[in-house]
C-alpha cells in the first residue's frame, strides 16, 4: 500500500502535458462516520468526529469541448492519498474500536475548465435572468472543476480495546481497503493570478473489506473541510 500512494504522488502530476498544469491541493477538516454490514452489526458510533487529511495532485486531463475564446473543457484523472480515522463502542459497550486508515486514491472530475469558474461563467455569456441567478449559475459554481468520483485502495488498522478500563483486553488487525466516493470541492477564493485558490471540501464514501470469516464489513463517511491548491 506504500508503494502505491509513494508512486502516485511522486510520478502522476509529471503526466500531464503543459495546458492542464501542475498543482498540489492540501484539504483538512473534520469526518464524520459510522460502521455498516457486518461491523454495524456488532458495533455503533462513539466519537464519530474526526480529523480528516487529504492531499492531491493531477495525473491526466484530456479535453472534448474548445470555445471560442480559447477556454475548454475535459475530464481530469487526479491521485491523492491521506489519512481517516474512526471511534467506535461494541454494541454491549464491553470495547471500544480504535481504526485508522492510509490510502491513495484516484479522482475524476468530468467537468474541467482550463481557466477560472469566473471566466467559464463569462465565457458562456452571462444571462440576465432570475432562473440563471439562483439555478444554473450556483450550480456550474458548485461542479465545474468540482464535482469529482473517487477509487482507492486502503490499508486499515482495527485496534480495540477494553472501554470501561476493567480488563488488559488488546486486540490489533489489519485490513485490506477499497473505497468509492464522491464530492464536490468548490473554489471560494482565487488570486489575481490566479496562482491558488481556498476551496471548500463536501465529501462522502464508503470504505469496504473483507474480514477473516469471509463476510464484509465498511465505514460510511462523511467530510467537511477546507483546503488550498497552488497552481504552479
Amino acid at each position: 500500500m506504500k508503494r502505491i500512494i509513494v508512486l502516485l504522488l511522486v510520478s502522476s502530476g509529471w503526466l500531464l502535458a503543459g495546458e492542464a498544469g501542475f498543482y498540489l491541493k492540501l484539504n483538512s477538516g473534520m469526518s464524520f462516520s459510522y460502521p455498516k454490514d457486518e461491523l454495524g452489526r456488532t458495533a455503533a458510533k462513539n466519537n464519530a468526529l474526526q480529523p480528516m487529511l487529504q492531499m492531491e495532485v493531477p495525473v491526466f486531463r484530456l479535453k472534448y469541448y474548445t470555445n471560442s475564446r480559447g477556454g475548454n473543457l475535459g475530464i481530469r484523472l487526479s491521485a491523492g492519498a491521506g489519512m481517516d480515522w474512526a471511534n467506535f463502542v461494541s454494541a454491549d459497550r464491553s470495547t471500544e474500536i480504535n481504526t485508522s486508515i492510509t490510502y491513495g486514491r484516484l479522482s475524476v472530475y468530468p467537468l474541467s475548465y482550463n481557466k477560472n469558474i469566473w471566466k467559464f461563467i463569462d465565457d458562456l455569456g452571462y444571462i440576465n435572468s432570475v432562473f440563471f441567478d439562483l439555478i444554473i449559475g450556483p450550480v456550474m459554481l458548485v461542479t465545474v472543476n468540482s464535482l469529482h468520483f473517487d477509487y482507492g485502495l486502503a490499508s486499515g488498522t482495527l485496534h480495540e480495546t477494553d472501554f470501561l478500563g476493567l480488563t488488559d483486553f488488546d486486540e490489533q488487525v489489519k485490513r485490506d481497503m477499497t473505497y468509492t466516493g464522491w464530492g464536490f470541492q468548490p473554489a471560494l477564493i482565487s488570486s489575481d493570478a490566479e496562482t491558488w485558490n481556498l476551496i471548500a471540501a463536501f465529501d462522502f464514501g464508503r470504505y469496504r473489506w473483507t474480514n477473516g470469516n469471509g463476510n464484509i464489513s465498511s465505514i460510511v463517511y462523511r467530510y467537511i473541510g477546507f483546503g488550498v491548491r497552488y497552481n504552479f
